[in-house]
């Protein structure tokens, strides 16, 4: 038995490494984000937030993932982090006390899309990470996708 959870353990590193060395990038972030709006285009709101939900659909990609959330906050979809669905982000706080909800809609009030920064923990390796999210808007939802900065 502990052969195995040393080879699970082993595993997993070697995945963790792997992954590493296939971060998104900024383009690819707004490519997810252009995807999902296009997808909303032609298949309707409900569809979408299916997908946006699905964790082996079209828009999980590696580390990149997209988000889908109203111009309140509260997040609509999320495939890697399903618990956050139906949660109200814009009380919410990066490590450093930014609130990265209300930046983002603050900039979605004047601009259709955007990028903002802000550290938020790894949910792999649970260290604080940097993090770049491009964000755009259609109608009352806005779908992000951010990458880990380096």
């Amino acid at each position: 038995m502990l052969k195995f959870f040393k080879l699970f353990a082993f595993s997993l590193l070697l995945q963790a490494s792997a992954g590493a060395a296939e971060l998104g990038t900024a383009p690819e972030a707004i490519a997810m984000v252009n995807k999902a709006l296009a997808y909303l285009a032609e298949n309707g709101r409900d569809k979408t937030l299916a997908e946006v939900n699905n964790k082996t659909g079209i828009f999980v990609d590696r580390d990149l993932y997209v988000v889908a959330h109203d111009m309140k906050g509260v997040v609509l979809a999320n495939a890697v982090l399903p618990r956050m669905v139906g949660k109200d982000l814009s009380e919410t706080r990066d490590v450093d006390g930014k609130y990265f909800m209300r930046e983002r809609l603050a900039i979605l009030a004047k601009a259709p899309s955007g990028w903002i920064e802000f550290k938020w923990p790894n949910s792999v390796t649970q260290k604080v990470d940097v993090r770049s999210v491009y964000f755009a808007r259609a109608g009352d939802i806005v779908f992000t996708c951010g990458i880990v900065k380096k």
